[in-house]
């Protein structure tokens, strides 16, 4: 009968070896927070603080009862902002990285710019034709783009 390890200690024996991995862990929960998978978020978080210091060091840490701070990151648990920035800065001093938050366009908007700049090119070149054969056309800007009366 083979003997197997439960998650929690596989993810930790990982954890301990592999700087990359824990990285990946946090990273990987600040961003799911941030894209609001708030639940997801909490429990790698909680994984990543299980693997990695444990909540009765974090405590110390953070001068937080470590139930409370179980709590937090249960899955009905609601931290506060001041707490869950507070335990990141903690987290993040304590591995040795920093994450910084970026904005970033969504990529929808590039492609509706090009869209909107392919289907004016085209009436561009319509309205050229028409005026080589000796036609009047006129345009009339409708919501950023150009429409042919």
């Amino acid at each position: 009968m083979p003997i197997t390890r439960s998650f929690k200690e596989t993810i930790q024996a990982r954890a301990i070896h592999d700087q990359a991995f824990r990285d990946n862990i946090l990273r990987e929960s600040i961003e799911c927070m941030l894209s609001g998978d708030i639940h997801t978020g909490k429990a790698l978080l909680r994984d990543y603080i299980n693997a990695t210091v444990g909540f009765e060091k974090l405590s110390k840490l953070t001068d937080k009862n470590p139930k409370s701070l179980m709590r937090m990151f249960s899955e009905n648990g609601n931290p506060t902002v001041n707490n869950l920035f507070d335990i990141l800065h903690v987290l993040q001093e304590k591995d040795g990285v920093r994450y910084e938050v970026h904005v970033l366009k969504p990529r929808s908007n590039i492609y509706r710019r090009q869209h909107i700049n392919k289907v004016f090119a085209k009436e561009l070149l319509n309205r050229v034709k028409e005026a080589d054969k000796g036609n009047t056309i006129s345009f009339e800007k409708v919501s950023g783009r150009s429409q042919r009366k």
